[in-house]
């Protein structure tokens, strides 16, 4: 004996989060000065000394970064200007949709 059906009830819909556009607008601005941080922070050189403790010559020891066949300087100047780019997008949005 096969068993009775069961009807099929649906998942009703959950309502989204509600989220206002200006809080967009803080996310925006606040990811483009994550990547403005980010291009603060990244290392362009280092240099490393150390001192014999015989002849007390110094000896030091540059390394300058690359970041995917890219100079580091290079892609700070880019993520600096992508981090402005957000940045000011988020600025216009928000004054546009403050005035609303």
């Amino acid at each position: 004996m096969t068993p009775p059906m069961r009807s099929y009830k649906p998942p009703t819909p959950v309502a989204p989060e509600k989220r206002t556009i200006k809080r967009d607008d803080w996310q925006t601005i606040g990811g483009g000065l994550l990547v403005l941080l980010v291009a603060i922070l990244l290392p362009t050189e280092t240099t490393m000394c150390t001192t014999d403790s015989i002849t007390g010559q110094q000896f030091c020891q540059t390394t300058i970064y690359t970041y995917n066949g890219v100079s580091a300087s290079f892609a700070k100047t880019v993520l600096f200007l992508i981090a402005f780019g957000i940045i000011g997008w988020g600025i216009y949005t928000l004054r546009r949709r403050w005035s609303e």
